[in-house]
């Protein structure tokens, strides 16, 4: 299985909100959670939506969905998050422009989030309860 380390730590496409191509760690932008470690995925997530303008790599058209991916992990770890912001490449358009996702998109992408924050909290639990 292919990893990229992130903080130190080695993460799977899994860890990513967007991946280009899984078999190319190079393509795999925007990291939003670090197994085993809560803090740091909550950094990530800070980081990932103070630069979201600025990431490059991620086409126009997945925007959007990335940027929802997003959003869905920083609500799982409490935080408040405002509006997209628009692209700071030049010439490039607002990704709000792209075909709007219905509710069961964003519902299932703030699902994931969602669980994989519970997964790595569940995780830490038995890994604590383990070590007794």
């Amino acid at each position: 299985m292919k990893t990229k380390k992130v903080a130190g730590v080695d993460c799977s496409a899994s860890s990513f909100a967007y991946v280009g191509d899984p078999l190319r760690p190079d393509t795999w932008k925007i990291p939003v959670f670090v197994p085993c470690d809560t803090e740091k995925s909550l950094n990530l997530i800070k980081t990932a939506l103070y630069r979201f303008s600025d990431a490059v790599g991620i086409p126009e058209t997945e925007r959007q969905s990335v940027w929802l991916i997003l959003t869905g992990a920083a609500k799982a770890h409490g935080l408040k998050v405002g509006e997209q912001p628009p692209s700071a490449r030049p010439g490039s358009a607002h990704p709000c422009t792209a075909q709007p996702l219905d509710a069961q998109d964003v519902e299932a992408k703030e699902a994931r989030a969602l669980g994989s924050l519970y997964a790595d909290r569940l995780l830490e639990k038995i890994e604590m309860e383990w070590v007794r």
